[in-house]
């Protein structure tokens, strides 16, 4: 996770295709942010389409520090290819964070878990985690999830307003092979696998309205939110 506290959701999402332009890169990143530090409601997705310049390396440094902004990687060449990887990343509710590809496969088996420092405008608030599989054409699968459902008897807010929430996650067993990717999504709710929270305390059965919540995740060395996977080396 970035290591500032993102917050959730904008309501434009910007696609900024790439190839071997690292030098106007730089000013194009420049204008970019500019336009995310007057506004919180645009996420900022940049795709490496198969660059074979430093181009890659550019968008690490940038994204690492600047949190409004997502890199992603899509090695086959070609517009479209580039296109749809970041439209699948772009979910303005939903945090989305992958690895590099692994040079060596990765073998998980065992409990996963979440500790999670939030924050929520109401205190009838859901989050969500799950594990997925992405393979070096982009495809994305689902591996394991879980959700945690937060009432006012389980909320313990801090002087700030925050709160730790933990996620137990169903358990894994899964191997991710080389070239593949691990990505972790972080969000407030997952319809239609999970009843949605409707932010009253209603009973969901009787309940005739329904209240959006504000959701804050932190990242930072006082708020550490992390995910706990059960990897063994042999």
């Amino acid at each position: 996770m970035q290591a500032i506290a993102a917050r959730m959701p904008p309501l434009v999402s910007i696609v900024v295709p790439t190839r071997n332009r690292a030098d106007e890169l730089r000013q194009a990143l420049k204008a970019l942010l500019d336009v995310h530090a007057q506004t919180a409601q645009v996420e900022l997705i940049v795709v490496d389409n198969g660059s074979t310049d430093n181009t890659w390396r550019l968008l690490q440094t940038v994204s690492a520090r600047e949190p409004g902004l997502q890199a992603v990687r899509e090695p086959r060449p070609g517009i479209s290819h580039a296109r749809n990887a970041g439209i699948r990343e772009a979910r303005a509710d939903v945090l989305v964070y992958t690895s590099d590809p692994f040079d060596e496969a990765l073998e998980l088996i065992g409990p996963v878990s979440a500790e999670l420092y939030v924050d929520s405008s109401l205190d009838h608030a859901d989050f969500f985690v799950r594990v997925c599989d992405v393979d070096p054409d982009g495809k994305s699968v689902n591996v394991c999830d879980g959700l945690q459902r937060f009432d006012p008897s389980t909320i313990d807010r801090e002087g700030d307003g925050g709160f730790r929430a933990e996620v137990r996650l169903w358990p894994i067993g899964h191997r991710f092979a080389p070239g593949h990717r691990l990505r972790i999504q972080v969000s407030s709710g997952a319809h239609p696998v999970y009843a949605r929270n409707l932010g009253t305390g209603e009973p969901p059965a009787r309940a005739t309205a329904m209240q959006a919540a504000d959701q804050t995740v932190f990242h930072d060395a006082e708020r550490p939110s992390s995910v706990t996977l059960p990897h063994f080396p042999g």
